[in-house]
């Protein structure tokens, strides 16, 4: 019934404020290396609660995050600002800690900014930024850190096999678990996606948050779901002829050779509300209505 519905979104909406107040206070006794550890990481919401009160050393999560993100007239950032100064704000900030507001550097607790490729952003200029490449770091590291590296992720020759196997690639996002999406709504906007190719020549990497069941919905398309990052891939070999996504940064680490689909935030209501359409993608794409 719909009053079960309610009464259950209600608990757990309460259970998983109690969750974050429970990570927040109780952090530092139940890991207490987090009192004087040096934190290194990505502060988005969630793993931010881990961060609180502390200073940290920002990591990207991919080449070109903050290139987006650290734009003071883009949509994402005046929300993150004016909650920020709200009473609302301002009492979360208190219960969880600065950065669970303030993310993607803008607050006081981050000090250095360790980024793959250049940032132009404003928002930077009191952080300490270092620079370095993708491939400039796995060149320069030793043949036991490579090996640590891909033993630590998993990786193996059947991996591009497999990632190689396939001339298209779509680079999904975790529009349900982001945006509320039902099953319904995004089988139906993947199915728009996907009708413009043949469907026995794509292969979805999937987010790491996204857990949509392509297989029963879409059974021959391929689906690689491993929560490693593509960069590293694609220095390892893997080349796909085409890659396609709605406007995930992952996009971006490979050669403008390579031929580029990008369907936007028009693809949802609450995908464009949230995200808007001021974000324009470094490299050269080809815009895809659907």
């Amino acid at each position: 019934s719909f009053s079960h519905f309610d009464n259950t979104s209600l608990l757990q909406s309460i259970l998983n404020r109690l969750y974050k107040i429970g990570v927040a206070w109780f952090k530092k006794w139940k890991y207490p290396f987090l009192k004087n550890a040096e934190i290194y990481g990505f502060d988005s919401p969630g793993v931010n609660l881990y961060i609180g009160n502390h200073p940290y050393n920002f990591l990207e999560d991919a080449p070109g995050c903050l290139a987006y993100m650290l734009k003071e007239d883009n949509d994402m950032y005046i929300r993150m600002k004016q909650k920020s100064n709200s009473l609302l704000g301002k009492l979360q900030k208190w219960v969880y800690g600065d950065v669970y507001i303030d993310y993607f550097t803008t607050n006081r607790w981050c000090k250095t900014v360790y980024l793959t490729e250049a940032c132009e952003s404003p928002l930077l200029k009191e952080k300490t930024v270092i620079v370095k490449s993708l491939s400039e770091l796995w060149n320069g590291a030793s043949e036991a850190k490579r090996k640590y590296i891909m033993q630590l992720f998993m990786l193996s020759a059947d991996d591009l096999q497999i990632l190689n196997s396939r001339p298209m690639v779509f680079f999904s996002q975790p529009f349900r678990e982001d945006f509320k999406l039902t099953d319904k709504e995004y089988a139906e906007i993947m199915q728009r996606v996907l009708s413009k190719y043949k469907e026995d020549e794509v292969l979805i990497k999937a987010h790491p948050r996204d857990k949509f069941p392509y297989r029963e919905y879409f059974p021959k398309v391929l689906v690689f779901d491993k929560p490693i990052n593509s960069q590293l891939y694609q220095m390892l070999g893997w080349h796909p002829q085409r890659i396609g996504t709605f406007f995930s940064t992952a996009i971006d680490a490979f050669p403008e050779s390579i031929e580029c689909d990008y369907f936007g935030a028009d693809i949802h209501p609450r995908v464009k509300e949230y995200w808007g359409d001021k974000y324009q993608p470094p490299r050269k794409v080809n815009r895809i209505q659907i």
